[in-house]
């Protein structure tokens, strides 16, 4: 069979277009074929916490995203309900040291209703009542436990109440601060997120009101398949989410537990803690962050 030149010419324009449409359905499957890239782990937008009480004037959140995979443990404290009473590790008798505990040993030692671990300390690996040294402000019960560091941020429980967050760089009148944990870095100012992106890590992070009488207590579980963690930044916007209007992160990594107790019940670790890479396996801390509470 002969083509004449313009049968020869009718025919490859038909080829060329039939070759573009087989290259654009080809592109389309294999876009449908990639995965989802997951969204960053941010609250949703207008998400209101169910509170549950554990005691007076303490409410328990879990909270959580499916895409990327992340578990979140909150506590709201009202810091103005009866019977209330904030409880801080003690030093061991000499400046920036304590003895160490497991945050859930901490917690039935002093009665706590909820406990979180506090600021940063060393070593990262001990035994229960081996001597840690704290790094950064702690006091207890108007005691100085241990001195400021100035790299970091701290919060505060004044003598005449409610709680702060501040800069340990500034100025402080430890004689009117009647608990303290020390901790990193501001993640959230006068409701502005100003934390860090970077890597995502199991997060414990602490946030107030705008009175300062309503405490949050924020811990994010990673480094497992079922929970991302966070970066310094994502921890600020979900303490913004709670209520907060100032927040910074406590120690995080390993240490990151919270544990509660309800009236009749034991102590109980709530979130999954990563010591050593071991889910479950709980850090023993230098600085724990506890409180009492009627049940």
């Amino acid at each position: 069979m002969t083509y004449s030149r313009r049968t020869r010419a009718v025919s490859a324009g038909r080829r060329r277009r039939l070759l573009a449409a087989s290259l654009a359905v080809s592109l389309l499957a294999s876009c449908a074929s990639l995965p989802t890239v997951p969204s960053p782990p941010l609250p949703p937008e207008g998400a209101v916490p169910s509170w549950e009480r554990v005691a007076e004037g303490i409410g328990y959140a879990r909270l959580g995203l499916e895409s990327p995979p992340l578990q979140l443990h909150a506590l709201r404290i009202d810091l103005d309900a009866p019977g209330v009473e904030v409880v801080v590790t003690p030093g061991s008798g000499k400046l920036g040291r304590t003895r160490g505990r497991t945050l859930s040993s901490f917690a039935a030692a002093f009665d706590c209703a909820v406990a979180v671990n506090g600021g940063p300390f060393s070593p990262s690996f001990a035994v229960a009542g081996e001597s840690m040294t704290l790094a950064g402000l702690a006091v207890s019960k108007g005691r100085l436990v241990s001195a400021p560091d100035p790299r970091y941020a701290a919060l505060v429980f004044p003598v005449s109440g409610g709680a702060r967050v501040v800069e340990q760089s500034a100025t402080l009148d430890l004689g009117q601060l009647y608990d303290a944990v020390g901790g990193f870095f501001v993640v959230l100012e006068s409701g502005r997120v100003v934390g860090r992106g970077g890597k995502r890590e199991p997060r414990t992070a602490a946030g107030v009101s705008g009175n300062g009488r309503i405490l949050y207590l924020l811990v994010a579980d990673g480094r497992r398949r079922e929970s991302v963690g966070l970066s310094e930044a994502e921890t600020g916007a979900w303490l913004a989410s709670l209520g907060a209007v100032d927040g910074l992160c406590l120690d995080g990594g390993g240490s990151s537990a919270m544990c509660l107790r309800r009236a009749g019940a034991a102590t109980r670790v709530v979130n999954v803690p990563m010591h050593g890479g071991l889910p479950g396996w709980q850090r023993v801390l230098g600085d724990c962050l506890g409180f009492r509470a009627q049940p």
